[in-house]
């Protein structure tokens, strides 16, 4: 029997950029058609799987991380014009420099990526058992593929594809919408964008390490470190000696400019690990004039006598810290109402003003991170849709 894989993936294509995602739209439905050899639909038409809620309920059940993967990995191949053989997770390098306009990303490395897929059907699963909306599930379904990042490219037309596969109901008029989500302009019908929540999920990690090692340095609830590394005049360009590779040197200033939030923790995290905390934090004795800057990471002076190995341990902390992120974001989809994960909604005019000595903090409404990514979510649609 010819197997839906083999009709749609062309032999030896090359991946192009400028291909026609509207063609590779209707390579998909026709796919859908084809698709009964799909080990993780156990010999049924995708259709016939996803007539119901109870079918897309039991499918998710049933569901292996091994089958999530390898059919996250086809749906990816197929939509973006790829032989079979090249169906795999490429997204090693991927470097986003705009994370859908919310500043820079940087996605987990990447062999911690089938470990975080895995985790996903896990989470999903438990949230499938405990009754919660199928939106809800293919919401972590979506956010997790888009955060994690396996891919090259594609990453977000393959959320949207499990997205709406999730929540539509089956029936032409299903194909219909998969073709508008799929197509050039996507993203303007559905995004599930990590990027909006961001800022919040980074504050719960900082939350985490000033906890680990008793500091306090957020300022009123905000969360920028920028100001406690010290640089000098070498911002985003900090020179190291001969010994560390242009390649290091390149991902080390871009994370220390980019990312500086986790990137000094991780530093923090390296240098007391190594006990070798106090050779680099600036002291009042060591600023005198100017003891706005004590506390401070002096960078300069770690480049000066940082090995490569020094920087290896620094990009793995920072590494564990880009895990555990989307490991959070996964527990703020499936627990919104822990404690951790209510905060006032800043997105008004007036988020910048801080409240002032008579505010009664107690009279502040704090809300699930989620109910309000899903609030900023509606609203991106609305003003993107505007007439």
């Amino acid at each position: 029997m010819t197997h839906a894989y083999d009709v749609l993936a062309p032999e030896g294509s090359i991946y192009n950029d400028n291909f026609d995602r509207q063609r590779q739209s209707e390579k998909m439905i026709k796919f859908l058609s084809l698709a009964k050899n799909v080990d993780a639909l156990k010999g049924k038409d995708f259709f016939e799987v996803f007539a119901t809620e109870q079918g897309k309920r039991d499918f998710i059940e049933q569901l292996t991380p091994e089958e999530f993967i390898d059919l996250l990995n086809g749906i990816n191949g197929i939509l973006r014009d790829r032989s079979k053989e090249e169906w795999n997770m490429d997204g090693e390098n991927v470097q986003l420099t705009s994370f859908f306009g919310f500043g820079e990303y940087t996605p987990p490395r990447h062999r911690d990526k089938p470990a975080l897929f895995e985790k996903t059907l896990l989470v999903a699963q438990d949230m499938n058992k405990e009754g919660r909306s199928l939106e809800d599930v293919a919401f972590l379904f979506a956010a997790a593929i888009n955060a994690i990042h396996a891919y090259n490219d594609g990453n977000g037309r393959t959320s949207r594809f499990v997205y709406s596969a999730l929540t539509e109901e089956t029936s032409e008029n299903t194909k219909k919408i998969l073709k508008e989500v799929l197509d050039e302009y996507g993203r303007d019908e559905l995004d599930i964008n990590p990027g909006l929540i961001s800022y919040d999920v980074e504050r719960i990690l900082i939350n985490e390490f000033e906890s680990k090692y008793h500091l306090n340095l957020t300022i009123d609830g905000s969360v920028n470190f920028a100001t406690y590394f010290f640089i000098g005049e070498h911002y985003g360009n900090i020179e190291f000696n001969s010994n560390i590779s242009e390649e290091a040197k390149e991902f080390f200033n871009h994370l220390c400019k980019s990312e500086n939030n986790l990137a000094w923790c991780s530093m923090y995290k390296c240098l007391t690990e190594t006990h070798r905390l106090d050779q680099f934090i600036l002291s009042e004795e060591d600023c005198p004039v100017n003891p706005v800057i004590v506390d401070k990471i002096n960078l300069e002076k770690f480049g000066q006598i940082a090995t490569m190995q020094d920087i290896k341990l620094f990009f793995h902390k920072f590494m564990e810290f880009k895990k555990r992120y989307v490991e959070t974001l996964l527990d703020v989809i499936a627990h919104p109402d822990k404690d951790a994960y209510l905060i006032e909604d800043n997105s008004d005019d007036s988020h910048d003003q801080q409240p002032d000595a008579s505010t009664d903090r107690r009279n502040i409404v704090k809300e699930p991170i989620l109910k309000i990514w899903k609030r900023y979510i509606k609203e991106e649609y609305e003003r993107l849709h505007k007439k």
